[in-house]
């Protein structure tokens, strides 16, 4: 786990990153304040491109952006514009149990969060998103702002909901799966068998219940001939 260092109107604070987690200089907008300067760095070198995942900081009391790269947000971002507005399209926070708010929940915790929340695109489509949370703290260790970084996982999600189906595909059809082992006693004249209830069944009947088979009936040229000779010459 590396660390990246960031600086916010004087205020420095330390957040880890996971293993191939950059921010880079030149995606980050600019503040909505001019009188905050923004400086990050890390211990790798910055590349020229910038960061593929949305990635944002939150202030913590008011919600709204206060920075965000182009992945999160395409075109100037709006002073009054709220983290709940831009991935939800909701005037209010997050709040449900399927849906509880990172940054309540790292300003509860004072610690970093993962949580799993479905966000809105710039098109308007649902997407999965796995969102990383990180407290930033002022000098006398307040939470201010919070910095959320968001993975795009809705083809995992995909991926796994088609699996679990398929899982309860086969294990359906296992259990539907009937399997007839072991000596069954068959009368050598009549060709019924004996069930476990010592019951003389018709074997067609008895095959049917304890196996998936079905039977379609015909009539085989040796018992056509010896039933029909008349109609009937066996070749």
């Amino acid at each position: 786990v590396r660390a990246a260092a960031l600086v916010i109107g004087g205020i420095v604070t330390v957040f880890p990153f996971a293993a191939g987690l950059v921010v880079f200089l030149d995606p980050l907008r600019r503040p909505t304040s001019k009188a905050k300067r923004i400086t990050v760095a890390t211990l790798d070198l910055l590349p020229d491109d910038g960061l593929p995942h949305p990635f944002t900081v939150i202030d913590a009391e008011t919600y709204r952006l206060k920075l965000a790269n182009y992945a999160a947000y395409q075109g100037p971002l709006p002073e009054d514009l709220t983290c709940h507005e831009l991935s939800h399209r909701s005037s209010l926070p997050c709040g449900s149990s399927d849906h509880p708010c990172s940054l309540e929940k790292v300003k509860e915790t004072g610690l970093p969060a993962t949580l799993e929340h479905t966000h809105r695109d710039a098109y308007g489509k649902n997407r999965e998103m796995e969102v990383h949370a990180f407290p930033i703290f002022d000098n006398e260790g307040k939470i201010i702002q919070m910095i959320e970084y968001s993975i795009d996982i809705s083809e995992q999600k995909l991926a796994a909901r088609e699996r679990e189906k398929l899982i309860l595909d086969l294990q359906k059809a296992l259990s539907e799966v009937k399997a007839l082992s072991g000596l069954l006693p068959i009368c050598s004249s009549c060709k019924k068998i004996r069930d476990d209830h010592g019951y003389w069944n018709n074997l067609e009947m008895y095959i049917s219940e304890h196996s998936g088979a079905e039977f379609s009936h015909g009539i085989c040229p040796d018992c056509a001939q010896r039933l029909y000779p008349e109609y009937y010459k066996k070749k």
